[in-house]
């Protein structure tokens, strides 16, 4: 009896039975679709979010000038966010012209005097107002999110996506940052270069002996080697002091010190609020050059510190005592009878702080007293000038992350 064989192909092969399911399915399908909703949004709004981003720049930043520099950072602000919807909306990646537009957005801040810190509270302004646009339309229901974990990872994939933005635009800031101080340097060797050569020339001169001896003992050599001299020593003085050495890219940053009070208090409101503590900014005049960065870290620090301790219906003040020209003071006040900074704690890390900082912290009766070194500023921005003009509710404008009453198009 003959048997037929099946051959290979007609054995029927075992069916493997599925593994676990991938939660990236899931993934795919429910989030997914939030994501793209949400991408669709952030370019429908870009122009508006860029707009209103630009105000609150202003207050944010009150040296951020304005008119035709201001348009066109509002247009690179909306191409920004044009560039974070199309990342978002891609399936991980991230936007082609991603690292242009920040590697664009860090030269053009550059270019307008602005400090690196600043650039950087600037982006992140604008990606927080991003995301409260998504999480006003989340709450309206417009964007349907399945769960809270789909909304954290809607905002984790902004946060991504700006991510690249901020990286190109540091990298833009420091390298525009870098040519400048070539070209200063190149300017600087050839203005030291001029008198030096007529320095040299008249000394040869002198030694020449085919020239007559009564033209080499001549005053006008020894006249003309003095004047080269004196105006080396005053080139080498003020184009090469540690003040010079700290502006351009370095430290120095011609503030309005008031406003940088002011955003010190704003960026602790929750702290304040919570702790029933009321802020007073006093009156301030004028612009300096500082280090704007390390004035606003030791500041955040010294009030952070004194809200600790602070008891609810206390008053804290922050004024302005006569500044100087080298030199910018603050002080830290309460309206209650203690130090404002009592905790020994405190206090060491905040005079820690200062000495790596290069300020000046002194704990007095008064109040905490701080300093930092500046160089006068006596002709303010006409931005400066408007920002100091500005009331007081309007220096205390909510950022976006401060929003709780849910109404959107205010920020």
């Amino acid at each position: 009896m003959q048997v037929d064989v099946p051959t290979e192909r007609e054995v029927a092969l075992p069916v493997t039975p599925p593994g676990p399911t991938s939660t990236r399915p899931a993934e795919l399908t429910e989030f997914g679709a939030a994501r793209r909703q949400a991408a669709a949004l952030l370019d429908r709004e870009a122009d508006d979010i860029a707009a209103r981003w630009e105000v609150q720049l202003r207050t944010l930043l009150p040296e951020a000038t304005g008119d035709a520099a201001g348009s066109s950072r509002t247009a690179r602000a909306a191409s920004v966010v044009h560039s974070l919807a199309a990342s978002v909306a891609s399936d991980g990646g991230v936007a082609d012209d991603a690292v242009a537009l920040g590697f664009a957005f860090g030269t053009a801040a550059f270019g307008a005097g602005g400090a690196l810190h600043h650039v950087l509270r600037a982006l992140d302004l604008l990606v927080a107002m991003c995301l409260f646009v998504v999480e006003d339309a989340t709450a309206r229901g417009e964007i349907p999110m399945s769960s809270a974990a789909d909304g954290v990872r809607l905002g984790r994939r902004v946060q991504q996506a700006a991510g690249p933005i901020t990286l190109a635009a540091v990298r833009g800031y420091t390298q525009a940052g870098a040519v400048s101080m070539q070209d200063r340097f190149r300017r600087l060797r050839h203005d030291l270069r001029n008198p030096l050569s007529t320095i040299r020339s008249a000394l040869e001169l002198m030694a020449d002996e085919s020239v007559p001896e009564e033209a080499r003992r001549s005053p006008r050599f020894r006249a003309m080697i003095e004047r080269n001299a004196t105006t080396l020593d005053q080139m080498i003085v003020a184009r090469l002091g540690d003040a010079e050495a700290r502006s351009g890219a370095g430290a120095y940053q011609r503030v309005a010190a008031r406003s940088v009070a002011c955003a010190v208090r704003r960026d602790l409101r929750a702290d304040a609020d919570t702790r029933d503590v009321s802020v007073v900014v006093q009156g301030g005049e004028g612009t300096v050059r500082v280090d704007a960065a390390g004035l606003e870290l030791l500041l955040h620090n010294a009030l952070l510190a004194a809200l600790h301790e602070a008891r609810p219906g206390e008053v804290l003040t922050i004024g302005f005592p006569a500044t100087d020209r080298t030199r910018l003071s603050l002080l830290l006040a309460t309206s209650a009878t203690e130090a404002p900074i009592a905790n020994d704690r405190s206090r060491a890390e905040l005079t820690s702080l200062a000495t790596t900082l290069g300020a000046w912290l002194e704990f007095t009766p008064s109040g905490v007293s701080l300093a930092f070194p500046a160089i006068a500023d006596t002709t303010p921005s006409p931005a400066a000038a408007s920002a100091l003009a500005r009331s007081e509710s309007r220096d205390d404008v909510a950022s976006p992350r401060q929003r709780e009453d849910g109404q959107a198009g205010t920020l």
